[in-house]
């Protein structure tokens, strides 16, 4: 047994979970691409995707996966969306990697919060935030979700249901988190608001749907077969 236990925890701790870490306070270095233009030419991107264009959308979005955080999510949609869609295992285990990049990618723009602010946020909080630390928590939730799902059908496993149960539920608080931002932040421009309540209704109705219909089934108790007559 104490063997067994040794191995369970090594096994659990070697994944370098990003979405158990805080946001870094400064950027190791400033994008190159602001985020409006970076949310302009990645509409461009999903247009390609959504005409049949999967290479073309997936080369777009790859260029600038590195310094922008909604291409970062792009490339990780349309890999999670590849390998959900043929179940390989080696699709599977290179949307991971993909997607687990994009997440380190979007935490980097977001804001690192205090014990303070965990406690109690003051009523400018929201407003403090730059419009960079607003989309990035959307686009880190985003991330979250795939990455969860990805886990469950990478390898069906204990630990893996685990750490994919942790992801979803740190998915759920980052989706409150943006939630809060849309209902009480002072939003001045048009244009900046309306891609991020878009965002905001498509994630929490995805969350919804997948946890009710997908983690449904998964956590049902024994059928038929085990009721007594």
């Amino acid at each position: 047994m104490a063997e067994g236990g040794s191995v369970f925890s090594e096994e659990f701790n070697e994944e370098d979970d990003e979405e158990f870490q805080d946001a870094f306070e400064v950027l190791p270095e400033p994008s190159a691409v602001n985020l409006h233009a970076s949310i302009e030419d990645a509409m461009t991107a999903m247009n390609l995707f959504l005409n049949n264009g999967f290479d073309e959308a997936k080369t777009h979005f790859k260029k600038l996966a590195d310094r922008s955080m909604y291409h970062a999510l792009g490339y990780g949609t349309v890999m999670f969306l590849q390998a959900s869609m043929t179940f390989d295992a080696a699709a599977i285990d290179s949307a991971y990697e993909v997607v687990k990049h994009s997440t380190s990618i979007c935490n980097r723009h977001r804001r690192k919060s205090g014990f303070m602010d965990s406690l109690y946020k003051q009523k400018t909080y929201y407003d403090d935030l730059t419009k960079e630390q607003v989309h990035a928590e959307l686009c880190y939730a985003e991330c979250l979700l795939e990455r969860a799902l990805l886990t469950f059908i990478q390898d069906e496993n204990l630990i893996n249901f685990i750490k994919g149960s942790l992801r979803i539920k740190s998915c759920y608080n980052s989706y409150k988190e943006c939630v809060q931002i849309l209902s009480r932040r002072n939003w001045k421009i048009d244009d900046e608001k309306v891609h991020f309540e878009s965002g905001v209704c498509l994630g929490v109705g995805s969350f919804n749907l997948i946890s009710q219909k997908v983690m449904g089934k998964m956590l049902e108790g024994p059928q038929e077969p085990c009721k007594r007559s």
